[in-house]
Order: C-alpha cells, then sequence, then structure tokens
C-alpha cells in the first residue's frame, strides 16, 4: 500500500502488539471527558473568564486609542485560543471516538474469525456426525438423514456415497 511520507508510522502501527488494544484510545477520551467536565464545571474556564475581565477592566476610563485597540486585540487573541482550545478538544474527541469504533469492529471480526468454524471443520464435523448416525439408527433412516444433510447443508454427497458403497450399518 502505497502512503506517502505516512509510511514509517504506517509500517510502526502494523507492528504495534497493542493497536486493537483500546485503553489508550478510552484514555484519549477520558482525558476529553474530564477537560469538558473541568471547563463545565468552572463555567467554561475560570482563568480565561478572569484574564478576560481583568483586561476589560483594564480598559475601563482609558481614552488612548491606540491603547484601547491593543486591549482589545488581546482579549480577542485571548477569546479565540479559548474557542481554539475547544475546537482540538473536539477534534481529539471525535478522532478518538472513530478510532475506537474501529477498533471494536476488528476486535469483533478477529472474534468472530477465531469462533467461526470452516468449510473443511464443518465437514469433519458432519462427517462424524453422519458416521453417529450410520451406527445408531436403521440403514434406510441414516441414509434419509444423510442425503438430506448432504443436500440441504454441504451440497455434496459424500457421506451418501459412503452409503451406497456398503459402509456403515
Amino acid at each position: 500500500m502505497a502512503m506517502g511520507r505516512f509510511r514509517e508510522a504506517y509500517e510502526s502501527s502494523l507492528d504495534d502488539p497493542s493497536l486493537l488494544d483500546l485503553r489508550e484510545t478510552l484514555a484519549v477520551l477520558d482525558v476529553v471527558v474530564r477537560q469538558a467536565a473541568e471547563r463545565a464545571g468552572s463555567g467554561d474556564s475560570i482563568g480565561l473568564r478572569e484574564r478576560a475581565l481583568e483586561m476589560v477592566r483594564g480598559m475601563s476610563g482609558e481614552e488612548d486609542p491606540e491603547k484601547l485597540g491593543i486591549v482589545l486585540r488581546d482579549l480577542e487573541a485571548l477569546l479565540e485560543s479559548g474557542m481554539e482550545e475547544d475546537a482540538a478538544l473536539e477534534a481529539l474527541a471525535d478522532a478518538a471516538e472513530r478510532l475506537a469504533r474501529r477498533q471494536e469492529k476488528a476486535v469483533s471480526l478477529h472474534l468472530d474469525a477465531a469462533q467461526a468454524i470452516n468449510a473443511r471443520e464443518l465437514v469433519a464435523v458432519l462427517s462424524l456426525f453422519a458416521d453417529i448416525v450410520l451406527e445408531e439408527a436403521p440403514r434406510d433412516v441414516a441414509a434419509k438423514i444423510i442425503r438430506r444433510i448432504d443436500t440441504d447443508v454441504l451440497g455434496t454427497g459424500t457421506p451418501a456415497a459412503r452409503i451406497s458403497a456398503g459402509f456403515g450399518n
């Protein structure tokens, strides 16, 4: 896969044994939630509000338009930095949530694959089942059951061919 300047990070991720570990992603989400809760609990950010209030109070009675302009620009920069922090936290949370969903899907696929039975294993299990049916049921009933399994489940005729060849009861 061509990754350009991301190649090294991509290859590092492929070799990362903790790639599907949700702890790191959940830790990032936890930081974002804690930060958001702290800001919400403190009325956004105490430091930001205090600094903005100081700046506004500092403008009271100031008559020099140049000094007022400087304070207003500083106040604007302060408020923008708070908004940038909000945007950065939101972007970080969104990225972490997307990563968590992908990790969960990958883990789910991995677990599904680990629990899935492949075609060869299915045929082996059904062949064992057919052997048990041949040993325990009358020959005509066993043949009927095995033919049903062959046509309805496997779509083949191997166990039925064994009966026709004279193997079993």
